[in-house]
């Protein structure tokens, strides 16, 4: 299948933004130059798998998410108060949205929460 990386962009930048993240904390959190970052959103350069994956993390949601066009909704959400976050703060809120995109997914394959017993 191939991308459309305008889109892809697209999606990139509205995650990132509606996520209330400016680029170069992104591009501090993937340890890539902000130039990158700006490439990926406008389409003009194709991301890898294992940045996807990361900022699928972040976001707390699954890479489906930028490469559909349907809306896909976030699994997880972490609220939060900071002044500013660094890469390595954006490093430890993607590990726990990761174990709760995690948990959600065990939740899915068990049958939900109904089948546990009281």
């Amino acid at each position: 299948m191939t991308m459309n990386l305008k889109k892809l962009g697209a999606r990139l930048k509205h995650w990132r933004q509606s996520s209330g993240f400016k680029q170069q904390s992104i591009a501090d959190y993937l340890k890539v130059d902000q130039s990158y970052v700006s490439k990926w959103e406008s389409g003009e350069r194709p991301i890898d798998t294992d940045k996807l994956e990361a900022l699928a993390a972040l976001y707390g949601c699954t890479t489906e998410a930028f490469l559909t066009e349907s809306a896909v909704p976030k699994v997880c959400e972490v609220a939060f108060r900071a002044d500013a976050l660094q890469g390595e703060d954006l490093h430890a809120l993607a590990g726990i949205k990761r174990i709760m995109l995690n948990q959600a997914e065990m939740e899915q394959l068990s049958g939900g929460t109904d089948n546990v017993k009281q």
